[in-house]
């Protein structure tokens, strides 16, 4: 299940060549290997699925680089490096293969729209479209890279049997796999080990730290503790209140954030909701008509979305400061969150209306036929970060007492204005 040439050959003649990727594609000195038949998340203009020929190892003089690429990577990154060595790096993610190729058939014997992919394939396929970006930017930049991407399927024994595979134990960076007790795997399987760099994208599972190992999400404490932070700046007098819900998940680290808040603003109060019935217009009576400031410690979507609801009708003053969920509720208003002076604290921010990152942006639609997301973004970050530290991309430490590993730190407390997210600065 981890390396099948016979696969890449049954492309010849196959109709299916525009819904399957096998292949093995050499740009330079850098190696895209798919190990597994896979249904790709490319596109092409029209909506339908794409792929790629099987590409014997050739020298394909086309760099596939618009200018306006270009124009990023020089200005965000150094272009004058030329590696010596070339970086090896393995993708382990639950691509579902096998699922996808059952699905087609089904779909096909059933004369159904074979345009579509298996729900649970789509995260590895944001994650994959960012790191081939970010392996092409290296490439543009001299690096010399070598990328392998197997999946896993979720299933630990196909996990072991990758760990036998010689590019996988040659390689310097890993990213994924996505699942707890496969990333352990991988973990225990480097432990000795601490040049190799283990990059966990999700994960915030302290029990996987150890000293290479490298995690893309900040955790929610870290956030709530960014957030107090920028609250020290503010003079906040009276009517200051904590909205929360009482079955969640973060109880004990919203009680730590709330008495944080208390031990600065004594004069807070606790409101606590046990069910999302009990939010109507009456349950807002306590908002005065002067200036409120409220807090709303929940990462429930529909309790979040219900409550930013009430306080966007009332008629009272009110500046709203929450967690990253809010920048996730695609049904919140944001003229209500800017009405609101809504204050978030936000990781791995992306500005999208920076003129060099719209170029990014259109670089990469032109290359996947979609738009970019935080999966891949992340993706495309730790890969440049890890290959080219100078970057800057990310900020990690070691966060966590008495454990070793290292957890991203970028969180940025940003406020609703002009349709986007602004920085406080």
């Amino acid at each position: 299940m981890i390396y099948h040439p016979s696969l890449l050959q049954q492309l010849n003649g196959s109709n299916m060549i525009r819904k399957f990727i096998y292949f093995s594609i050499i740009f330079f000195s850098v190696e895209y290997i798919i190990a597994q038949e896979i249904k790709y998340g490319y596109h092409d203009k029209q909506g339908r699925a794409k792929s790629f020929q099987k590409i014997n190892d050739q020298n394909l003089e086309n760099n596939n680089i618009d200018s306006n690429f270009s124009e990023y990577i020089d200005s965000k990154f150094s272009s004058s490096f030329i590696a010596d060595d070339t970086i090896k790096i393995s993708v382990l993610l639950p691509f579902y293969v096998a699922r996808n190729d059952t699905l087609v058939k089904y779909w096909l014997s059933n004369d159904e729209d074979t345009n579509q992919i298996y729900k649970k394939s789509v995260i590895s396929i944001d994650f994959i479209d960012g790191i081939i970006m970010a392996v092409d930017s290296l490439k543009s930049l001299g690096f010399n890279i070598q990328l392998f991407v197997f999946d896993t399927e979720n299933n630990s024994d196909t996990v072991k049997q990758i760990l036998k595979n010689k590019k996988f134990k040659s390689s310097d960076i890993v990213f994924g796999p996505l699942f707890s007790a496969n990333f352990k795997l991988v973990r225990n399987f480097f432990r000795g080990d601490n040049d190799k760099i283990l990059i966990n994208p999700l994960s915030k599972n302290y029990d996987l730290l150890s000293k290479n190992t490298y995690f893309l999400t900040p955790t929610f404490k870290q956030s709530l503790d960014s957030l107090f932070i920028s609250l020290k700046s503010y003079e906040f007098r009276d009517n200051l209140y904590i909205i929360s819900f009482a079955d969640e998940k973060f109880n004990n680290i919203y009680y730590s954030f709330e008495k944080k808040l208390s031990n600065i603003y004594s004069n807070i109060q606790n409101i606590k909701y046990d069910n999302l019935q009990q939010i109507d217009k009456k349950s807002f009576r306590f908002l005065k008509d002067t200036h409120n400031v409220i807090f709303i410690l929940s990462e429930n979507k529909s309790f979040v979305k219900k409550v930013v609801s009430f306080c966007g009708a009332s008629d009272s003053t009110i500046s709203l400061f929450g967690t990253e969920i809010i920048s996730k509720i695609p049904e919140l208003n944001i003229h209500t969150l800017m009405r609101l002076n809504t204050h978030i604290p936000v990781s791995n921010f992306f500005d999208s209306s920076d003129s060099l990152n719209v170029n990014f942006l259109e670089s990469f639609e032109d290359k996947f036929y979609k738009k970019i997301n935080n999966h891949s973004l992340m993706s495309f970050r730790s890969i440049m970060y890890f290959c080219k530290p100078d970057s800057e991309l990310l900020d990690f430490r070691n966060m966590i007492p008495n454990r070793k590993g290292h957890i991203n730190t970028d969180i940025q407390i940003r406020k609703y204005k002009d349709f986007r997210l602004f920085s406080l600065d």
